[in-house]
């Protein structure tokens, strides 16, 4: 999958040991002092260069020993990615700055022994490790950063008062390569070894790290003190961080080796937000049969984290976000899984990784399998199927890009490319890799079983717990796992020969999809099968077995097809004959026997309904061909989720009566998995607009939420909240979205609708509710967002700016702005969790604007998107500039996201805006705009170096994506600069 590391080559030093130790930080200069002792075993004595990686940092002293002997050496220190891009260079094309930043990558990459710290060991010194049979020396690295921008992130609150009475703290952040930034270091996933980290920090202050807390220190004058970690499992650089805060601490009252950690002021929403943790920590330690692999876990809780969640040996750093009241519903479930998912990376990800890049999808596989497990245990199988779905929409999407996604484990050298490095691509394609990892995970699962994968992972664990214990890096290459070592392992644990299946799903890349027509055969009683399959150019073709099920009259039967070429047919015979006179139950595949109103059914037909692959086994995308009606029973009648969200799916293009009452009863049926009835809701609002020519708009859906939720008195006024059911709580949201959608046969919104929102948000109660209503309310605004249409379209010109100032056109539109502002104004004095209704306010204020019923104006977003305010706001409010661009071609606007790219505090408000700049770009290359001009060539050129001296990858990757989404690979903006 990633960049492969060639097995001739080897490193000349191995490092056995390393101490950290962190004097002091300054949260003013956003800096920090100390030292590292490395501790670094010859593999060939007679080397005389030792590289390590070290970027942003000031080196101020260096001292060697060996065999208690001091020896003088000489150390240079440069870094080639500071001279990549710039700013007066010429040749300002994508594909030119590519090949100069893999030329600079490559010359300090550490999986090869280069660096960018480079020390000349003296004649002398080589002489006394060429005279020592233990050829190991000690090596010293005084340091210091200044204004950290890479590494290391700092939050200092502005005010008055001590830095720990404002809240001020820091934390390690960043993404690949982002170890050397605030340590030298050997920054390699690939070179393990024990560790001792040391932090001083005032005494109002704690430091949390990586390692379990060994001893606190007073300092004589008692104005500091000193955290020591020791952390004796073998771990690389990369999985080393820290945390610095005045942080209030939650010890998990069940399990003694967890402490919570959070900012002051927040314990309650802590103690509510972590409650449920330590069912996820027993259930995995019950699952994998073994103990949690380190001594302690900490979880610390932080703002400004660029990622939700960021993993470190025995150490997880949180974004703030993701804490939440006992009365907040949504944010509870995403919580859970984002937690339950981080200790699962602790097991496969930090204690055990992988032993080159090209390995990196089996440890991520598995943290994923076991991550779906806990779904599974904790939200039901319906929820785990849906994330299942989720997953394979996820890979599927990816792998319809043009360049669709890379195998998992790649057999091309470096010298042939296509190699991916997490250094220059996107977050987003880790992401897709990532769930593709875990689906061919599963699958193995499937074709093993569940309980011999298990066998493995617990092998995997009890090899690298006894490697742990040896001394001096003997057997510790236990804790990095390679596919080839997995394949042996998986052959002996389940004694089946799997190479067949690896090369097809982790070798190869590629996805399955599927056409699928068919028809009865009265006469011999028959289902004829014909199988399409789609291969796109570069992937393989799937061959092998595929599961059809099939519902006849006298029960659901699966049968078992050959798949081996791109076209095939296939004869599969049925159980049942054609319909007798006498009706009889029939009987389903959960067990369940139901009567079915088969009056539009074909009669000389036993079949009911077809379904491919029904266990998802396969990473497949299945387009069945079969009668509306088919897909009516699949949905009312079909106990499987997937079966019922394909039949939804599917019935959006059968828009009919009979379509609309099998979805109001799907809808009324409370026996029925929530997501499927969210999913109803909305194919009944496309139903019935489709059909608006025919029906007129009839109101179904409103009159079904008045008899779900309507008040038993007066059905047209709601009832007060009462959301203790959580599955009515979401579709109670559902339905203003899906009622507001509604249009009549010339495309307008009905009266009613409006009518409708106005007494939903006029009659929200929530004063006897346990829960808060802020999603609710959230939702509401989203749907009054939905209820103005564009108005008259209003040529705009260079020479008629001022035709972009409208008034608000219609009476509708008036409402809807009243509305909103006042919610707005409200959300200004009562603010909801996480401000969630200004940010779907800000959201609807611009789609007011697009649609020309208020003026394209700025300044309302311009005020939101300050630096201060509440992070979600500042989001909301930027991608509406970003839209603002697109679609007013606002160079200053532009500019201004520009500079927020290049200078804004929040590392993730920078990578936000570019991705959607990426995404929602103001031009194209072709387009003849009036922005493509030297000065934006300049803006994106400089912005492009300096990102990369900013050191964030992340944010560097979305960059590049910016650039190539404005301009192409080769292309360059103006010609001026060819």
């Amino acid at each position: 999958m990633i960049r492969k590391k060639s097995k001739k080559w080897e490193r000349r030093f191995r490092l056995v040991h390393q101490k950290v130790c962190v004097t002091h930080v300054n949260f003013q200069k956003k800096a920090i002092a100390g030292f590292t002792e490395l501790t670094i075993s010859a593999v060939d004595p007679s080397a005389s260069l030792v590289h390590l990686n070290c970027r942003n940092l000031r080196i101020t002293g260096i001292e060697v020993n060996c065999n208690g002997k001091q020896f003088d050496v000489r150390c240079e220190l440069r870094d080639p990615l500071s001279k990549v891009c710039p700013p007066d260079n010429k040749k300002r094309s994508l594909d030119y700055f590519t090949a100069c930043q893999k030329a600079a990558l490559d010359s300090v990459d550490p999986d090869f022994g280069r660096g960018e710290l480079v020390i000349h060991l003296s004649d002398s010194l080589q002489e006394e490790l060429q005279s020592t049979e233990a050829a190991v020396m000690t090596l010293k690295l005084v340091f210091l950063t200044e204004q950290s921008n890479g590494g290391l992130h700092f939050v200092v609150p502005e005010g008055k008062g001590s830095e720990a009475s404002r809240g001020a703290h820091m934390f390690t952040s960043g993404s690949a390569g982002s170890s050397r930034l605030w340590f030298p270091c050997i920054d390699s996933l690939f070179e393990l070894c024990t560790w001792e980290l040391e932090f001083t920090v005032n005494v109002d202050m704690a430091a949390v790290s990586s390692g379990d807390l060994i001893e606190m220190i007073m300092t004589e004058d008692q104005l500091r003190k000193t955290y020591c970690f020791s952390l004796d499992i073998p771990t690389a650089a990369p999985r080393i961080g820290f945390v610095v805060g005045p942080f209030e601490i939650l010890p998990n009252p069940a399990v003694p080796e967890i402490t919570h950690f959070c900012l002051p002021g927040l314990l309650s929403l802590l103690q509510d937000s972590t409650a449920f943790f330590k069912d996820v920590y027993g259930y995995f330690e019950d699952l994998l049969s073994t103990r949690f692999p380190y001594q302690s876990y900490k979880q610390v809780f932080v703002d400004e984290a660029f990622d939700e969640a960021q993993s470190y040996s025995s150490l997880t750093i949180f974004n703030t976000s993701l804490l939440h009241s006992s009365r907040i519903i949504d944010q509870a479930f995403k919580t859970r899984r984002v937690l339950a998912k981080s200790l699962a990376e602790q097991y496969f990800t930090c204690y055990l990784s992988w032993e080159s890049w090209n390995d990196w999808w089996l440890p991520t596989g598995m943290s994923g399998y076991l991550y779906g497990l806990y779904i599974q245990q904790a939200f039901g199988s319906n929820e785990y199927h849906f994330w299942l779905r989720e997953e394979l929409s996820a890979v599927s999407r990816a792998e319809k890009q043009p360049a669709g996604l890379p195998p998992l484990h790649s057999t091309k050298s470096l010298s042939q490319g296509q190699q991916v490095s997490p250094m220059t691509s996107s977050p987003r394609l880790f992401r897709s890799l990532a769930s593709r990892s875990h689906l061919v995970m599963r699958l193995l699962a499937v074709k093993i079983g569940h309980d011999f994968l298990l066998q493995i992972f617990n092998k995997l664990l009890a090899l690298a717990s006894n490697a742990v214990q040896q001394p001096n890096r003997i057997g510790w290459e236990s804790l990095l796992v390679s596919t080839q070592g997995f394949i042996k392992t998986l052959s002996t644990v389940s004694g089946k020969d799997m190479q067949v299946f690896f090369d097809q799903w982790v070798y190869r890349n590629g996805y399955a999809r599927f056409n699928c027509q068919f028809v009865f055969n009265r006469k011999r009683n028959i289902v004829e099968i014909e199988l399409h399959q789609e291969v796109p150019t570069g992937s393989q073709k799937f061959v092998g077995p595929l599961t059809v099920c099939i519902q006849e009259l006298d029960g659901s039967f699966r049968h078992v097809i050959q798949v081996e070429d791109t076209q095939s047919r296939h004869e599969i015979a049925c159980h049942s004959k054609s319909r007798r006179n006498k009706k009889k139950k029939i009987p389903l595949h959960s067990g369940e026997e139901v009567d079915m109103d088969l009056s539009l059914t074909d009669t000389d037909s036993p079949v009911l309904w077809l379904r491919f692959d029904p266990d998802l086994h396969w990473l497949r995308e299945v387009d069945v061909q079969q009668p509306d009606y088919m897909w009516q029973l699949q949905l009312k009648y079909e106990r499987d989720i997937n079966a019922q969200l394909d039949a939804l799916r599917s019935l959006e293009n059968y828009p009919s009566t009979t379509a609309r009452t099998c979805l109001a009863d799907v809808i009324s049926d409370n026996h029925c998995f929530f997501r499927v009835r969210t999913q109803a809701i909305q194919c009944m609002a496309k139903c019935i607009t489709a059909c608006s020519s025919k029906w007129g708009v009839p109101f179904i859906l409103i009159s079904i939420h008045r008899n779900l939720f309507g008040s038993y008195s007066c059905p047209t006024i709601i009832k007060l909240n009462d959301f203790s059911d959580f599955a009515m709580y979401f579709i109670q949201k559902e339905f203003p979205l899906a009622i507001a959608k509604l249009r009549n046969q010339h495309g307008q919104s009905p009266r009613d609708v409006l009518a409708f929102l106005q007494d939903m948000i006029k009659y929200n109660d929530n004063r006897v509710n346990l829960y808060s209503d802020s999603a609710y309310v959230s939702s509401l605004v989203d749907a009054l967002s939905h209820i103005p249409t564009p108005a008259v379209a209003i040529a705009r010109t260079p020479l008629k700016p001022e035709a972009s100032a409208l008034p608000v056109s219609s009476a509708d539109a008036q409402v809807v702005a009243k509305e909103v502002v006042q919610l707005l104004n409200v959300d200004k004095l009562l603010p909801s969790y996480r401000n969630c209704i200004t940010v779907s306010c800000l959201k609807a204020i611009r789609k007011l604007q697009k649609n020309g019923h208020l003026p394209a104006e700025s300044q309302v977003f311009h005020l939101h998107a300050q630096v201060g305010l509440f992070e979600d706001v500042r989001l909301a409010a930027l991608e509406c500039l970003v839209d603002f661009v697109r679609v007013e071609k606002s160079e200053k606007e532009l500019f201004l996201l520009l500079d927020v790219c290049a200078t804004d505090p929040i590392p993730y408000i920078r990578y936000h805006v570019l991705k959607c700049l990426a995404a929602y770009p103001p031009f194209r290359r072709k387009d003849q705009s009036p922005l493509d001009t030297q000065d934006l060539v300049h803006k994106l050129w400089n912005l492009l170096g300096l990102e990369y001296l900013q050191l964030h990858a992340a944010i560097h990757n979305a960059n590049r994506v910016t650039w190539l989404s404005l301009t192409g690979s080769t292309h360059q903006l103006t010609v001026g600069f060819e």
